[in-house]
């Protein structure tokens, strides 16, 4: 590659660097204003329901069942969306340290020698980042219905007992 070719590839990688920062900051950015809004979304639908009051029900079942089950939930999808976005970056970083060392490759043979390495390395990671994504989902589902199946006890219990939960 010529000096110039060199430099004009530099460049694009560095520009193109610029704009990957600038999107995982928006895309963060926009996480967090969903997760606050869901979080007002959730406060009105308490002040709505009345939770807390011993007769408050959102479709026949105790208000704060719904409230625990969507806390838990959107607990969970934070896990998976981090781990997503975790995985993304880890990727997204990778692709462009390759980049910039396919850039300074003396020759095609060392190219493809560094291209070689980068796929097996990548392989390698992704393979890991399904096994994290894996385990995060199962732990994520096994929370879920623990918690859903502790809901369904305790409300059989009190249904048996002819109580009300408050």
């Amino acid at each position: 590659m010529t000096t110039a070719g060199r430099r004009l590839a530099e460049d694009g990688l560095a520009q193109a660097r610029q704009a990957y920062e600038r999107y995982a900051e928006a895309g963060e950015i926009a996480l967090n204003a969903f997760e606050t809004t869901t979080g007002r979304m959730v406060a009105s639908l308490r002040t709505l329901a009345g939770t807390g009051q011993a007769q408050a029900t959102l479709g026949g079942a105790p208000a704060n069942d719904y409230e625990a089950a969507a806390g838990r939930s959107w607990a969970g999808l934070r896990q998976i969306t981090q781990r997503v976005l975790v995985a993304t970056d880890a990727n997204m970083r990778a692709g462009f340290d390759h980049a910039e060392s396919l850039i300074r490759a003396r020759d095609a043979r060392e190219a493809a020698e560094l291209q070689a390495a980068y796929l097996r390395a990548q392989t390698a990671r992704f393979a890991e980042q399904m096994l994290d994504l894996q385990k995060t989902a199962t732990r994520v589902a096994r929370s879920l219905a623990a918690g859903t199946a502790q809901g369904m006890a305790q409300g059989t219990a009190d249904g048996a007992r002819g109580t009300e939960r408050p």
